[in-house]
């Protein structure tokens, strides 16, 4: 791994995700109502996590995963992540994902951390287009894809694939 990147907005800092963040990032992604919406619908372990981080993440250099704190308290209050994509239609393409703890849902962190990273994607790796595929029964994160304007494009068993261009 590199440099670590970070990425802020007026409210928000996104910090990319350390082998220290393990434990708060297990207890993120095993809440029954977040892990619901995953493709693979599991609490995840520290093993697993750690597993992952070491073998995967760290292995490749496509992908980029983030913590977002709030500014003012350094309250972790999210994860973020952008992956680059195979070439469709000669257009370089990557896939958005987020997850955003209840209690800072409704305040517009998610679309700020969203943005920041459409912006990295096109400077990092001269992205597009960005697709979110998100799960048909996730009814806050459609609404996230809707107000960025990422288009509905189609559906892949239970995700909705939303799209949108980034020029």
């Amino acid at each position: 791994m590199t440099e670590q990147i970070i990425l802020e907005s007026s409210r928000i800092i996104l910090k990319e995700m350390k082998s220290s963040d393990a434990e708060m990032v297990v207890e993120m992604r095993s809440r029954p109502e977040v892990y619901r919406f995953f493709r693979s619908p599991h609490p995840i372990t520290l093993q697993e996590h750690m597993e992952w981080f070491s073998n995967s993440y760290l292995k490749n250099d496509s992908r980029v995963e983030f913590v977002a704190v709030e500014k003012e308290n350094a309250e972790p209050i999210g994860l973020f992540g952008i992956r680059k994509l195979d070439q469709c239609q000669g257009m370089e393409r990557a896939e958005v994902s987020y997850l955003l703890k209840p209690a800072a849902q409704g305040k517009g962190y998610a679309g700020e951390a969203v943005l920041l990273l459409l912006q990295l994607a096109k400077e990092k790796w001269n992205v597009q287009k960005v697709i979110a595929e998100v799960h048909e029964d996730n009814a806050a994160s459609i609404a996230l894809a809707e107000r960025l304007r990422f288009e509905k494009k189609g559906q892949k068993g239970k995700f909705f694939v939303f799209e949108k261009e980034v020029f």
